[in-house]
């Protein structure tokens, strides 16, 4: 957490098995009006609108120790209303 929350790049992290999201003050603008509510809560309450998408990839990574790197892949997310 050292690095992440200071840091200036927009950074999220989920974490266990839950996807619980932790993220830095730079990537709030990302999220719109989840931001609060979303740091410290599972991913599927408040990124309902692209979990489909976004499960399978975060169950890469927990379960087969898969990186992912998702650079310009597109993700549609409900950020004001």
């Amino acid at each position: 957490m050292d690095s992440l929350l200071p840091a200036q790049a927009q950074i999220v992290m989920f974490w266990g098995e839950e996807f619980v999201a932790l993220y830095n003050e730079a990537n709030a603008p990302n999220i719109g009006d989840k931001h609060p509510r979303a740091f410290g809560r599972p991913a599927r309450e408040n990124w309902a609108e692209l979990w489909k998408d976004l499960a399978p990839l975060l169950r890469r990574v927990l379960y087969a120790g898969v990186t992912v790197f998702a650079k310009d892949r597109p993700f549609y997310i409900e950020r004001h209303g």
